[in-house]
Order: structure tokens, then sequence, then C-alpha cells
């Protein structure tokens, strides 16, 4: 099934990496005034205030949520102290309830929309792997052919303004994958590629539903090579949660 491309589509940032590692013009002009998306940064200590607009800041404790919703952020907080919500937080709308599915993508939900969304904060219970570790549930493996046709140079370049447009609904065009922009990343200087899935044909992501997906990957290794090798820290930085600290 084709997307209709004259209709707004929303956009879920950093699929996989830290959307803070792209310069805020690019999702500026992604964005727009009027589409709509989830985006969560481990930078929120560091990065600009200007993605608070976009973005939640991801955090692992209450302290942490704290903190930076005295800095100005709204908040995902991965429970790993296991509180539950607490006041100004919800659960996660999209969480199973004992093992049952709500029905809820975060395509319909889209409360994780940074500072733009007038929303409580949202709480989400931990991904397990042994007995006390969280482990980051994003699986990189399948994106080796994505990586590969952008080693090719198989990718297009297309532009965000003409991206952010197109999201809107306010030109048409003939999209599957592109290359939105590349640059160095501001964790460690390596040079980092954001590519955009999801334009012409819907995503099959059961969690997200069909929203456009943005994956922001080092452009030396592919993504699956990266996580293994720790080379994953120009698009991940030091969160405790990559797999190689919870291997």
């Amino acid at each position: 099934m084709a997307i209709d491309t004259l209709a707004t589509l929303n956009l879920r940032a950093g699929a996989w990496g830290d959307p803070a590692g792209v310069p805020p013009h690019v999702w500026r002009a992604l964005y727009g005034d009027s589409v709509e998306g989830t985006g969560y940064t481990n930078l929120w200590r560091t990065c600009a205030p200007v993605y608070s607009q976009w973005f939640m800041a991801s955090v692992r404790s209450l302290d942490e949520a704290r903190e930076a919703r005295a800095m100005g952020w709204r908040t995902y907080r991965v429970d790993l102290e296991g509180v539950g919500a607490t006041d100004g937080e919800i659960i996660c709308p999209e969480q199973k309830i004992n093992g049952v599915p709500t029905g809820v993508t975060c395509d319909t939900c889209l409360l994780c929309g940074g500072n733009r969304k007038r929303a409580k904060n949202i709480v989400i219970a931990p991904i397990i792997k042994g007995e006390n570790a969280a482990k980051c549930y994003v699986n990189t493996s399948w994106l080796g052919k994505m990586f590969a046709a952008w080693a090719r140079g198989d990718t297009p370049i297309v532009a965000p303004e003409i991206l952010g447009a197109y999201l809107r609904g306010d030109i048409d065009g003939n999209y599957s994958t592109v290359e939105v922009w590349r640059g160095p990343s501001p964790l460690n200087g390596d040079a980092i590629v954001m590519l955009m899935t999801g334009l012409g044909r819907p995503s099959a992501n059961s969690k997200t539903g069909p929203m456009v997906q943005t994956y922001i990957i080092p452009q030396a290794l592919a993504p699956i090579l990266a996580v293994k090798s720790g080379a994953d820290e120009s698009v991940c930085g030091t969160c405790p949660m990559r797999p190689i600290y919870t291997a």
C-alpha cells in the first residue's frame, strides 16, 4: 500500500541514533509548524535548549527526571527504579497491559513530541536482560541492507526543506529511502548520516505504526557492526543502555 503523499505524515526522529546529533535547522525544516512526531535525546544536559521543543529528555531515574524538567524538558523515563508513574507522569499508552496490546501506536498517540505537545511526562517499563540490566530494544541487524544501499551511492539526497513540505502534504513526490543530512558527530567528531524511510510505503513497525522513520548512523560502519564494536558512540553517546554495556 502506497502512502497518500498529499496527507500530513508523522515523523519518528531517531529510530536509531540520538536526534540531537543532527543540527536544529534540519529538524526545523522537517517539522515546520504542523508536522507531529516523536523523539528522545540522551543529550538533554548538553545540547541546545531548542531541541526540547521537538524531543523528550530520555531519563532513567526520578532524580534525572526532576533535573531535566528543571531545565525545561518534558521527560520520557525508563522506570529502572520500578516506582511506576508519579505526579505529572503517565504510563506510555502503547505499553501492553498484562501482556495484552492496548491498540495504541506511537502514530496515534504522539505524546512524546517535546514541548510542542502539552501533555504529562511519559514512563515506560524497561526491557530487562539478565537480572538487573536494561537494554536498548532497537534491533539494528535489519538495517544492513539500507546501509549497504547508501554506501553504494544508491540513496538519493533530498533537502530537508523539500522533505518537510512533503511531510506536510504541500507537495507530491516519489520517495522511498533518502539521505537527509550528513556531517560530524557532536559526540566524538566521527562522520554520521541521517537517512529517512517510510516515505512511499508505510512502516510495518507495529509499535510506532506507519510513521516516517529516521536513522542516524555512522558513515564508516554498518549499524550492527557499530553496535558490536562500540562505534555507535558517534550516534548514541554514552547511553548506559547501549548493548555494549549490557551484553
